[in-house]
């Protein structure tokens, strides 16, 4: 039975990220590059990484190297939602906050920067993840709806306008680009970007050449990104549909149908344990409609199913065995990875974001713009943190802070212990 906690069960209401609790903040302002330059679509960085169009507020900050990455939307290409970075604990305070750019459709972090798109204006921007100072600014044809990807020191991220582009991280000069879907995000693997368009495209991520394309019966559902494991990768369309395909070939290894009726929710994004059970074999979890089901990823053969009371309409985490995933308005289930059996679940009252995990603990953001933190293994609730404005899309976790995506900007949480 599913347990509905008061919010005053969770430990501690650290903070609320506006202009009150930022009291006392410095605001970031800083003149032209030094060198003058500035990318092909983009604006001159000051000498300290800040801009002239850039808005940042900080804390006064303590010494900070966030040389942990989060490449992927969903941190890795097996679309886990978890990572070994360290996390930030569960007693939060704000280490700084942008307020420039409107960030939806998640965002990645590497090379100790925060890479994001805005979905109401043409704009692709990277902050300084230690300080929130802005790098620099892209100008692409269109606004950016769907997650970048990033892969040895390239940035790729697809656009309303139907136009993918590849930037350097460093700088944001224009690499390549390409014509693609405005929800295809890629996946990197080994130097290829498997992009979830019609047809399946693999693309050289260092030139933008095009290696080879599949078409399947159905559509993929471009808003998820593919999974990838052992040369394999796995993709869901918009008929409930999975497919297997040898990532250097391009051909079908298998494919299998999960169940009828209406069109996939976006939880159907497909997650492959990364690691494999006891005797190296993979499992891969999706979603379809009220089920929840794993298959194995050699053969494509149901493993188990579990019954959701209402849909599961987003991508689950996988941390430590246990699968975390969230059906309907705000419930919250855990799983044995390798059974399906429920370990327990929560009632977190409203639409959440995808939940991410680190340190075993899980963090999802409602729509009330709450970020809460509870234990993987028990569903406790840890802490709890109002964040203004409201937020859309997962976090990212990296070096001991969480970085959250608001309709504003981007919000950079740490432990209140580090400050």
């Amino acid at each position: 039975m599913a347990e509905s906690p008061d919010r005053r069960q969770f430990l501690k209401l650290s903070g609320v990220t506006t202009a009150l609790a930022l009291a006392g903040c410095s605001q970031t302002d800083s003149g032209p590059g030094e060198d003058g330059g500035s990318p092909p679509g983009g604006i001159d960085s000051g000498p300290d990484g800040g801009t002239t169009d850039g808005s940042s507020e900080t804390q006064n900050l303590t010494p900070l190297t966030v040389d942990e990455s989060w490449p992927s939307y969903r941190a890795d290409s097996s679309n886990t939602g978890h990572t070994t970075n360290a996390g930030p604990g569960s007693d939060l305070e704000v280490r700084w906050t942008s307020t420039d750019v409107h960030a939806r459709g998640g965002f990645v972090l590497a090379e100790g920067t925060v890479f994001v798109g805005s979905y109401l204006e043409n704009a692709f921007v990277a902050f300084d993840a230690a300080s929130g100072r802005e790098q620099w600014r892209f100008e692409p044809s269109g606004p950016v709806v769907a997650s970048p990807e990033y892969t040895d020191g390239t940035i790729v991220f697809p656009t309303k306008s139907g136009t993918m582009y590849a930037l350097d991280a460093a700088d944001g000069t224009e690499q390549w680009q390409l014509s693609a879907g405005r929800y295809a995000t890629p996946t990197a693997v080994d130097g290829t970007l498997f992009v979830p368009d019609e047809p399946v495209l693999a693309v050289d991520a260092a030139s933008g050449e095009t290696l080879w394309e599949h078409s399947i019966t159905e559509s993929p559902w471009g808003y998820h990104p593919v999974a990838v494991a052992d040369g394999t990768v796995y993709l869901s369309d918009n008929e409930w549909g999975l497919h297997a395909i040898d990532s250097e070939s391009g051909e079908t290894v298998w494919e299998t149908t999960l169940g009828e009726g209406a069109a996939p929710a976006t939880g159907t994004m497909p997650l492959i344990d990364s690691s494999g059970d006891d005797s190296g074999q993979r499992t891969i979890y999706l979603s379809n409609g009220t089920q929840f089901t794993a298959v194995d990823a050699a053969s494509g053969e149901k493993r188990w199913t579990y019954e959701t009371p209402d849909p599961v309409d987003q991508p689950a985490a996988l941390a430590d065995g246990t699968v975390i995933l969230l059906s309907g308005a705000g419930n919250m289930h855990a799983l044995d990875a390798a059974t399906g059996e429920q370990q327990w679940t929560k009632d977190l009252f409203g639409s959440l974001t995808d939940p991410v995990v680190a340190d075993g603990t899980v963090y999802v953001m409602d729509k009330d713009t709450v970020l809460y933190a509870l234990d993987v293994a028990t569903g406790d609730g840890q802490g709890q943190f109002e964040i203004d404005p409201l937020g859309h899309d997962s976090p990212a976790i990296a070096s001991g802070v969480i970085f959250v995506p608001t309709n504003e900007g981007v919000v950079a949480l740490q432990s209140a212990d580090a400050a």
